[in-house]
């Protein structure tokens, strides 16, 4: 497998290429960024393999019902000085396994973490403080409540 020395110089573009310059269109699945790979790199000689890999969740309605009773529950349970807007997560969760049963799944958490906080999810003895865990609580109540 060849390898060639990445390009660190790009010939100026003019007029509308300029400012698609290396873009392509973009097809945000996993066969689409490989295609493209594939094109930017453009050699033959350079194996590009897949091993892993998942699809982006569908991006969900940020206005209607659904939307509206999930804001009245961050506003009832968290306070009037948390706004709720929509956000690009980074990473998959577990949101991604309800995508095929409702078009509104929203990736939230109505925890109030530190950054200590948050570094201790999912890591040796994990956990969470009491009143932050009875809050979030309060949270999900005020939507079944809601909804």
């Amino acid at each position: 497998m060849g390898v060639r020395k990445p390009r660190t110089h790009w010939p100026a573009r003019r007029g509308r290429a300029a400012a698609s310059a290396g873009r392509d269109e973009c097809d945000d699945t996993v066969t689409g960024a490989t295609e493209r790979v594939r094109r930017v790199v453009a050699d033959p000689e350079l194996e590009i393999e897949v091993r892993h890999g998942s699809d982006p969740s569908p991006v969900s309605p940020w206005r209607g019902e659904p939307w509206r009773r999930l804001a009245g529950a961050v506003r009832d349970a968290l306070g009037n000085e948390v706004v709720t807007t929509p956000y690009i997560q980074l990473g998959a969760s577990d949101s991604r396994w309800f995508t095929p049963i409702s078009s509104h799944v929203y990736r939230f958490t109505p925890f109030h973490l530190t950054r200590a906080g948050r570094d201790g999810l999912h890591s040796h003895d994990e956990r969470i403080r009491v009143d932050v865990w009875l809050r979030g609580i309060g949270f999900y109540r005020a939507l079944i409540e809601a909804s």
